[in-house]
């Protein structure tokens, strides 16, 4: 059986462990240790031999265990004696780490307390009802309070704390004494005074505050009040109210935006008609493109199929693409594989003109390029061809040409080249 030991993660250790006998029976108290005899396994992985030889201990022995042996989950250690006969049964010490994110144990059972990490504690990860009002003590509240209201004065005194802000009373005076004085001012007591700072009071301050104290430039107070001589805020929205038929809550109610977006895509087209506006020019292209295509716009939007879109494409007439430097033109101007081995086999030859002319073809390599069909036009389209024929074993092949510029046209299955090549004959 395994001998199990909890130790910290990273941390030098040192662990105690016994040795029986072949007979199983006795310890094993004269064990002598080779190198070899003394291997261990971090988390499974190769093993190799462990840095430190097992200690004897009299009856028993120790193993130190270095800190770099002990990053692991788990550090598997076989004792095992090598000679033969052996003198002590195999013996295997499993140590389980603890005190780290990365331990088998990531709880430190050498600290006295725990502190979550910030952010840890959130309400997904408290059971429901794992806490209710029975387990709050109900002093809890009141020997917070306490402690924050007797708190020395004296202790307190970092600038621009509250701490030193409450405690920086006049010569004589204190914090309880000014509140106390607040009170008596005000008639009122701390309780009733908090109590009354509801969310519909302030509200209430706010809406009912006179515009005339707020006259600071910039400010919200100055813009909401600085109304047409004689008209306030009340009488502007009193004003838009009646002339709408509504309420303010009505209308604040209405204004979602699902009733926006509504009102936006069922506006009536007939409405925008002003020349310039974005509403009137919208419809008045609309308009064009269903009489030019003689449909709808249900239909134009149904028949925009990625299969329609590549037949229109492909179905295209070649005829109307033959703009300069197009894609249109260039493909146009391609000759087809039938027109290529017409060329290649029954074509004009190596030409009639007064040059010879040896044309070698290779590849980036410079190796050359054989049995490629190659070809000779006078024009760059391509359509005048005034020699051709095939490379042979050293990439050449000969054309018979006239001074001037011509141009070369080069093809061969699984090779690219960019066509044609101006050449120039002299």
């Amino acid at each position: 059986m395994a001998n199990i030991y909890l130790r910290k993660y990273g941390v030098d250790t040192t662990i105690d462990f016994e040795l029986y006998g072949i007979d199983g029976a006795s310890l094993n108290t004269t064990a002598t240790f080779a190198a070899g005899d003394t291997t261990r396994m971090l988390d499974e992985a190769a093993q190799g031999n462990l840095g430190a030889s097992p200690t004897d201990e009299g009856s028993t022995y120790s193993l130190a265990i270095a800190a770099a042996e002990l990053q692991c989950t788990r550090l598997i250690i076989h004792v095992v004696d090598q000679t033969s006969p052996k003198v002590w049964l195999d013996c295997v010490l499993i140590v389980e780490t603890y005190g780290h994110t990365s331990a088998m144990h990531a709880f430190d059972l050498d600290s006295a307390t725990v502190t979550p990490a910030d952010g840890s504690v959130t309400a997904a990860v408290i059971a429901a009802d794992a806490i209710d009002a029975d387990s709050i003590k109900a002093d809890a509240a009141t020997e917070v309070a306490a402690a924050v209201w007797n708190s020395a004065v004296a202790s307190y005194t970092t600038n621009v704390t509250f701490g030193k802000y409450l405690g920086g009373a006049p010569a004589g005076a204190t914090l309880a004494a000014d509140i106390a004085e607040i009170l008596t001012d005000t008639g009122t007591t701390l309780d009733s005074l908090l109590d009354a700072a509801t969310p519909a009071l302030i509200a209430d301050a706010v809406w009912d505050e006179l515009v005339a104290g707020h006259t600071t430039n910039v400010s919200f107070g100055k813009y909401l009040g600085a109304a047409p001589v004689g008209a306030t805020l009340a009488a502007d929205i009193a004003e838009i109210l009646t002339d709408t038929g509504t309420t303010l809550d009505s209308l604040l109610d209405a204004a979602t935006p699902a009733l926006i977006a509504d009102a936006v895509w069922n506006e009536i087209s007939t409405g925008h008609t002003t020349a310039g506006y974005a509403g009137a020019q919208l419809w008045t292209d609309i308009d064009a493109i269903l009489t030019d295509t003689g449909t709808t716009l249900d239909d134009l939007l149904d028949a925009a199929t990625p299969a329609l879109i590549a037949d229109a494409v492909w179905n295209e007439l070649t005829a109307g693409h033959v703009a300069a430097a197009s894609f249109g033109l260039m493909l146009e101007n391609v000759p087809s594989l039938t027109e290529l081995q017409a060329v290649c086999i029954a074509g004009p030859g190596a030409g009639a003109g007064a040059n010879t002319v040896n044309y070698t073809l290779t590849n980036e390599a410079s190796a050359p390029i054989v049995d490629a069909d190659v070809w000779v036009t006078s024009d760059l389209a391509g359509t005048s061809i005034l020699a051709s024929g095939r490379t042979n074993s050293s990439g050449i092949v000969t054309f018979f040409l006239d001074a001037g510029t011509v141009y070369v046209w080069r093809q061969k299955p699984g090779v690219n080249f960019t066509n044609p090549e101006t050449k120039a004959v002299a």
